[in-house]
């Protein structure tokens, strides 16, 4: 989906939140769950939480647990729970995929594919599962749908206002099989 020599341009610290910002949500008030919980666990007891704004918190409690109680009770959002040594393996698994050839389409939706295989044998699990369901694309639908958003030769803008003034914007470009230009508002 990128090209080789993708290049950004025209991106502060400023715009690239203000990008970021569209796809957070609404900010939830402080009786809301708010971020994530990360644990691993060795199949019998928790070893370590860390909840992504709160920090560590006591682990040593006994596992299995559902995920969504630990949600409720640690006050957040999601949760990835893995085995000691699953991230280890996941690493193992997605470089034993990788072909030399594979562009970063490929590389990721292998990722995707070691993920969900993982998920499947019980050594990763999250919370919630909106997309449990769907299916992993191949490159070929991923190529697809790029050529139906964006064809060869042309670009796309994407612009977002505050009121009357520019908040943030995004433009990409399309050369070959990918994108090769990602450029921010300060190049409009």
């Amino acid at each position: 989906m990128l090209t080789a020599d993708v290049c950004f341009e025209g991106w502060t610290t400023e715009s690239w939140k203000r990008f970021l910002d569209i796809f957070a949500g609404p900010t939830p008030s402080q009786s809301e769950p708010r971020g994530g919980l990360l644990v691993i666990h060795d199949g019998t007891r928790t070893l370590k939480i860390v909840h992504t704004i709160r920090g560590r918190t006591a682990a040593g409690t006994p596992w299995p647990s559902s995920l969504e109680s630990l949600a409720e009770h640690h006050r957040a959002s999601w949760v990835v729970a893995a085995h000691r040594g699953a991230l280890e393996e996941l690493m193992e698994r997605f470089g034993a995929r990788l072909e030399r050839t594979d562009d970063l389409t490929a590389q990721v939706l292998r990722l995707l594919e070691t993920i969900r295989e993982m998920v499947h044998e019980g050594a990763l699990a999250h919370f919630p599962t909106p997309l449990k369901s769907v299916p992993i694309p191949t490159p070929a639908m991923v190529q697809r749908s790029l050529d139906l958003l964006c064809p060869e030769g042309r670009g796309m803008i994407l612009a977002l206002f505050e009121e009357h003034e520019l908040y943030t914007a995004i433009i990409v470009r399309r050369r070959g099989k990918g994108l090769d230009l990602i450029a921010g508002p300060s190049d409009m």
